[in-house]
């Protein structure tokens, strides 16, 4: 409820209805009992009898979205409701309002925040939906009565009775745009898909009206009377989707034609509305960001090419890439294309974030770290550079790795044979494996290491010639007359 008006309304009300002055922790002012007023009379106060209150053929199609609003319940504090017409009001945030300031107005950011603004200062917090925990965002100076979001270009802005200021979501810090050169108080301001800003004024008796206003001077320029004076717990949003203007007051949920301004009566609320309304988005996929790198493994001071092309998303397409090279949370990048370069000059493991922004204003973000290293140097190779066919040999293998990450060997025997990959081992153990060939010829083993990072190095090579023929030495015996192995002994001739 806006509270400059209490004092007015009460009386008012008063006088014409059982409505029930109560204050809980200056929250709520008004409540009227629902379980003996089916509709308060006194909203013929407030709603003029002549105000339609049948769904004109003239309004849009009807939006199937839901909105979240605040109330004054004994039992819940932030209703969910679906609209045209408001039906199956559900509680999220079960509870007496907390013992927090009153909160005017709020809005739907594209980024899925709930933003709220402190009526007495202008104060911003934002309201965490999941676990109904208020977060306070600090900022304010100048009271607000309301507050909306600009989905065309991200900015959030506020409005006090006469002027409107454009709000750091961040901070909370007021910036005075403009006045608004009417009359009569601004109540509540609403951007629509296109960025479009309207507001509408109070009134305690005649018509309040609709208006479009200058987002870049604050100046606000008549649109039509909305048919009734709205007075009460008033405030209103944009479904974007179906560019619908909805405005919540009295207990009522209004469709206003922002084209005349004219308002028409969805339904009644049973739940009282009570400071602010808001339309959430329908839920967008968030884009999903992910990258690569070439050469994989960088040396100090090498120029890295960083590709975010693999980045996606999957109602939409990607506007912005940002890179945050040293993980202080600042984007030190942003482009509207996918590829960035950098470098490191010293050796180390460094996070590199990427967050990408789609047309919806959602973002995605993916952290990977790049391993900077001097190269590997290729293992050392001993043992025997000659053999014979069929005999086993030993080799050592070792490999000093600077940065003392494990390494693992692959060995080529050069005979089509292959150790595949071998287990890890310290940096500077020495191996021994053993090998045979079976065949005259000149063999290069190769050996190559790995480390647990993935780096490979360089092949390191050693020739090892294996002879045609097996060489066998027989120490034969000396002929005495007798047969010899290999040899037909001379023929004894006959005497005569």
């Amino acid at each position: 409820m806006k509270k400059k008006n209490v004092g007015i309304i009460v009386g008012l009300l008063l006088i014409t209805t059982g409505f029930i002055p109560v204050t809980a922790n200056n929250t709520r002012q008004l409540i009227y009992d629902i379980n003996t007023i089916e509709r308060p009379q006194s909203l013929n106060l407030i709603i003029n009898k002549n105000l339609n209150l049948e769904k004109s053929n003239s309004l849009k199609e009807s939006c199937d979205h839901f909105a979240y609003f605040s109330s004054n319940d004994e039992l819940c504090w932030i209703y969910k409701l679906f609209l045209t017409p408001p039906y199956n009001t559900t509680c999220v945030c079960g509870g007496l309002f907390p013992s927090y300031p009153f909160f005017s107005s709020g809005t739907w950011t594209t980024d899925e925040r709930l933003l709220v603004t402190e009526y007495s200062n202008g104060a911003l917090y934002e309201i965490d939906l999941d676990n109904c925990e208020l977060i306070s965002i600090g900022g304010g100076g100048t009271s607000l009565n309301g507050l909306t979001y600009d989905p065309t270009s991200g900015k959030v802005y506020g409005c006090s009775s006469y002027a409107l200021f454009e709000i750091d979501p961040e901070t909370g810090y007021q910036e005075l745009i403009g006045s608004f050169n009417i009359n009569n108080a601004m109540i509540e301001i609403a951007c629509d898909a296109d960025g479009v800003m309207y507001g509408w004024d109070v009134l305690f008796s005649g018509s309040s009206s609709l208006y479009e206003i200058d987002k870049d001077t604050g100046e606000a320029s008549i649109i039509g009377e909305m048919g009734t004076n709205l007075l009460y717990a008033m405030d209103g949003d944009f479904c974007r989707e179906c560019d619908i203007l909805y405005i919540a007051a009295n207990n009522y949920l209004f469709e206003c034609d922002e084209d005349t301004g004219e308002l028409y009566v969805l339904g009644l609320v049973e739940n009282n509305f009570e400071g602010f309304f808001v339309i959430p988005d329908q839920p967008s996929q968030k884009p999903i960001a992910e990258f690569n790198w070439i050469p994989s493994f960088p040396q100090p001071g090498e120029t890295i090419i960083f590709n975010a092309s693999e980045s996606y998303d999957t109602d939409g397409s990607i506007m912005l890439y940002e890179w945050d090279w040293d993980y202080d949370g600042v984007f030190d990048e942003n482009h509207t294309t996918p590829t960035s370069t950098h470098f490191w000059e010293d050796i180390g493991d460094f996070p590199v974030t990427l967050r990408v922004t789609d047309n919806h204003g959602l973002k995605g973000k993916k952290i990977k770290y790049v391993a900077v290293r001097e190269p590997l140097e290729r293992p050392i190779i001993k043992g025997p550079k000659t053999g014979r066919i069929g005999v086993t040999y030993d080799y050592e293998f070792v490999q000093y790795n600077p940065e003392c990450d494990d390494i693992c060997y692959f060995i080529d025997w050069g005979d089509n044979t292959t150790t595949g990959w071998t287990d890890h081992y310290e940096p500077g153990k020495k191996i021994t494996i053993n090998h045979t060939w079976y065949e005259k010829e000149d063999y290069e083993i190769k050996a190559k290491v790995k480390d647990i990072l993935g780096r490979v190095s360089d092949w390191e090579t050693f020739t090892v010639t294996i002879p045609r023929y097996k060489v066998i030495k027989n120490k034969l015996p000396r002929n005495r007359g007798g047969f010899v192995f290999g040899k037909i002994p001379p023929t004894r001739l006959p005497h005569f």
